[in-house]
């Protein structure tokens, strides 16, 4: 989970959903004869919730915004997401990149920021990396 107040992300254990159960269950028969235990009851299964949130809302998307720059997207508050993320993450992923010297303080890319954003890895050790 991406807390952005804090701009750390940590692995949480949560429950599962009832979507992804219900996929877990579907590949326990899919090459063969399988069976699916379920270690829970079925009074804890109908608590969990239906899906699972998406991605975009819970990680960080400071590469993800970064390499949108790079490709011309310079408005992602009115970009057609898929989901949108929440616009509190979108905006600490300028702060962040601002941070790093990627972009300005007008949400520009800079020279370095351009070529970070080239690099198929984490902007920060794509930073540490460069040529």
């Amino acid at each position: 989970m991406y807390n952005p107040a804090t701009t750390v992300s940590s692995l949480v254990v949560v429950p599962t959903s009832k979507a992804s159960a219900a996929q877990r269950a579907g590949r326990a028969g899919r090459t063969s004869n399988g069976v699916c235990y379920r270690l829970y009851t079925k009074a804890a299964y109908n608590t969990l919730p239906a899906s699972t949130p998406p991605e975009l809302s819970r990680t960080d998307l400071s590469s993800i915004v970064l390499q949108l720059k790079a490709l011309g997207i310079d408005d992602l508050m009115k970009f057609e997401w898929i989901s949108s993320p929440p616009a509190e993450i979108i905006l600490k992923a300028y702060d962040t990149l601002n941070a790093s010297g990627l972009v300005t303080d007008s949400n520009i890319l800079t020279p370095i920021g351009s070529k970070i954003a080239e690099c198929p890895l984490d902007h920060n050790i794509a930073k540490m990396v460069r040529p």
